[in-house]
């Protein structure tokens, strides 16, 4: 019993060495000792880290954008596809142009321009993004706790033949006055390339206030309203 025990325990020696040999990232600063939870990732085009937050705070942008309080958490590819597919049902189901026509007070019409196929299929999908966002923040809080408590060691540096990325402060301000001026460009700023892509991409895509002006007055002196 004693001899099959200690062979068990080699086996199992000699399997996470190998794998702390093949995954050097997962190693720490200290010696060998295998690293669970890692703080951060970086790649020369962006980082993700483990970081505590509100959960109420990533459901609201959730309740305000699916996919935004997925992209707050860290789930980069999961909060794209939610923007993806918010647009597509929003613009079939013409979910805005039915909520425009309610405030200014025309019901007929609201319910007129309404797809309720699309419609229904907005709404389990949009209380799944908010309840989804809520649980991941619940989990990867526990997670960052546990990354703090091993002192997991952070790359401050990814270089690659094209690009180049580091942690450095920044002024935070300064993201956010880029970012009003230009939604997007504030996350370049902070060196995360694919959220400044999508943030510039669909800032493009919506019209600016001027053309929302344009509209609203064409349309009013069209059709006056009805109250």
């Amino acid at each position: 019993m004693a001899g099959r025990s200690a062979n068990g325990q080699s086996r199992e020696t000699g399997r996470r060495d190998e794998f702390v040999r093949r995954n050097p990232e997962h190693r720490a600063e200290n010696g060998n000792r295998q690293v669970r939870r890692p703080k951060l990732s970086m790649s020369p085009f962006n980082s993700n880290n483990l970081m505590v937050q509100n959960p109420y705070m990533v459901m609201w942008w959730s309740a305000a954008m699916p996919g935004a309080g997925h992209i707050m958490v860290g789930k980069i590819v999961k909060g794209f596809a939610l923007f993806l597919w918010e647009f597509v049902v929003n613009t079939q189901s013409n979910l805005n142009e039915a909520i425009g026509y309610s405030m200014l007070g025309r019901f007929p019409e609201a319910k007129a321009c309404l797809d309720l196929r699309w419609f229904f299929m907005y709404v389990p999908i949009f209380i799944f993004a908010c309840w989804d966002s809520y649980r991941l923040t619940t989990e990867v809080n526990q997670f960052a706790v546990l990354a703090y408590r091993e002192q997991s060691p952070i790359s401050a540096m990814k270089v690659n033949s094209i690009e180049i990325n580091y942690l450095a402060k920044t002024n935070p301000w300064v993201g956010v006055g880029w970012s009003l001026l230009a939604p997007g460009v504030g996350h370049l700023i902070a060196r995360n390339t694919y959220q400044g892509c999508c943030g510039i991409s669909l800032s493009s895509t919506n019209p600016t206030p001027w053309k929302l002006s344009i509209i609203r007055r064409s349309d009013c002196s069209a059709r006056p309203l009805g109250f």
